[in-house]
Parts: structure tokens; sequence; C-alpha cells
């Protein structure tokens, strides 16, 4: 019989006895998850991701956790926090923000051929929390406009931080009047063609916009034609006022009128249109064109003959491109 008491003893003394001396039997702790992402504005909340015996913790189990590590502060980044020296959680705050983007009022010369480049983006202010600015402005991506007509123009312009927020400022473009585009001092042969001021500043802004359609794809510009390119696309526009076609008006090919003019080409495109009444209106056309689209883009191409002619709907474009 005492033996048995004996027995009975040691059970209860080993039982009772817990862990590290305590007394107390410790619960046994897991975590749901070992990584969390989380927004900037959620709460962090570092006893919501253990459990006590596989279930939600209650107030008294935080009395056994020790908790080490960096606790988020709406601050976005990575963070690691242990619980008892051996349950680890990583957590990552996401970057919610939006980064601010403002459109000064702006204004452009009627007529004159507008391009989003490292200048005109000056113009844009743009400012985030946790991205630099020369990191946003690289993401400013801005819609374009048509100069060739007085009065307000709609576009936008949006701007990307490093955690892929966005944000997007629509803005109006007052266009006033101005004289057109200045005719660079290479191209002053184009003065001995029979056009008038707006046709020569029009011949420009389609050059421009055709180069800028070229760089969109990654291609070198195409430069001007000479005074005998230029001679030969004037008079081929005459032939589409007559026929508008890629036929001339004899039957034959558009691409013989250069052999008429003697002119020298390895290969040559031909875009026509009818009707559109700035560059940038004929340039849109063209490019919404899978074909005259093409030969815009065509990577072989290094001169361009441009010649505009007529008025209204009989408004005649020409491009001639050559290699």
């Amino acid at each position: 019989m005492k033996e048995k008491y004996l027995i009975m003893c040691l059970i209860l003394l080993t039982f009772c006895s817990g862990s590290a001396g305590t007394g107390i039997l410790q619960p046994h702790f897991t975590l749901s998850q070992t990584y969390v992402e989380l927004g900037m504005d959620d709460v962090f909340d570092p006893y919501a991701y253990v459990l006590k015996n596989g279930r939600a913790l209650e107030e008294e189990d935080k009395d056994y956790l020790y908790i080490e590590g960096s606790y988020p502060k709406a601050v976005p980044g990575d963070y690691e926090i242990t619980y008892n020296q051996y349950m680890k959680l990583r957590i990552r705050i996401k970057d919610t923000e939006a980064p601010l983007i403002e459109v000064p009022s702006f204004t452009w010369g009627q007529g004159i051929p507008f391009i989003w480049n490292e200048e005109t983006k000056k113009r844009i202010r743009v400012s985030d929390n946790y991205t630099a600015a020369e990191k946003l402005r690289e993401t400013i991506s801005c819609g374009e406009f048509d100069t060739a007509y007085l009065g307000e123009r709609k576009t936008t312009c949006s701007v990307s931080d490093e955690a892929g927020n966005t944000t997007e400022v629509a803005f109006t473009v007052s266009i006033i009047k101005s004289t057109h585009a200045a005719i660079p001092e290479e191209y002053a042969y184009l003065q001995e063609l029979p056009y008038d001021e707006m046709q020569l500043s029009e011949i420009v802004q389609v050059l421009t916009y055709v180069n800028q359609m070229r760089a969109s794809a990654g291609l070198e510009p195409v430069e001007l034609g000479n005074a005998d390119l230029m001679k030969v696309t004037y008079e081929r526009a005459k032939e589409v006022q007559q026929l508008y076609s890629h036929d001339r008006p004899n039957g034959k090919l558009c691409f013989t009128i250069l052999d008429d003019y003697d002119y020298k080409y390895k290969a040559a495109g031909e875009n026509v249109a009818k009707g559109q009444q700035s560059a940038w209106e004929v340039i849109q056309d063209w490019m919404a064109s899978d074909t005259h689209q093409s030969i815009i883009q065509t990577p072989e191409f290094t001169e361009l003959g441009i010649s505009v002619i007529g008025e209204g709907e009989n408004k005649v474009w020409t491009l001639i491109f050559v290699h």
C-alpha cells in the first residue's frame, strides 16, 4: 500500500512542476501564418496571428508571450518580429498612397507641333512620400493634343510610384494665336516651291510628328528631302488632287514619278490623305491604319518628301519616303 501512495505522489509532483520550475503548465503557442502583407492604413495587432493550442488567444494568454522586433508603424517596408524567441512573423507594409501630380495652366501656340519630351515635362510637378521625384518623372505619360485650332484642348497625364500606385490628372491646354512655326534655315529651299506660310508650317509639323512616331518605335528619324525630292512630292500631290489613288493619272504606279524626274533611290513608300485640316489630324489617321503606319515606321527609310496643297475637303497630304 505504501508503494502505491508513493508512485501517485511522484506522478503528481511531475505534473505540477511545469516548465522552468514555475509550477504552471505553459500553453502551446503556434502562428496561424508566418508572412502577412498590410496596407499603411491597416492596424497591426501582434497578437492577431498567434494561436494557443490551435485556438484564438484569450486576454490572459498574452502574459506568456515575449515579443521582440520592429513593430510596423504605417511606414512601407519589411519587418520581422519574434515570439518567445522561436516563432517568427514577417510583415510587409505596402505603400498604398498614390503620388501627387500637378499640371499648371498650359498654353501653346497655334500650329506649333507639341511633343512631350524632357523640356515640356518639366512643366509637370510630381511628388511622393516614398519614391524619389526623379524616379516618378521617368513614369510620366501624357496625352497628345492638336495645336491646329484656337481654343481649349483636353488631355491627361499620369504618374506611377515604385509600389505601382498611379495617379492621373486631366487638364486643359489653351491654344493661343501665334505665328506659324518658323522654317529652319536648312529648309530655306522650301521657299522656292509655291507654298504659303501656313503650308510651309504644316510641312515642318508633319516632319516633326513623323519622327515622333518613328522614335516611339525605336527608329532613327528621317531627314526632310532635298529640293529635288520636295519638287517631285509637290508634283505627285497635284496628281493626287486629280486622282485620289496610289496609281497616277497616267495609269502607272505612284513610284514611277521618281523615275520621271531621274531621282535615284533604292526603296520608296507613299502615304496620301485628303480632307484632314491639320498635321496632327492627318498623322493620327495614318497611324490608325496598319498599312500607313508600317510605311511611317519602316526602318530603312532615311528621307521624306512632304507636300500639302489645297483647302477644306480638297486639302491633300502626300508623303514619299525613300532610301
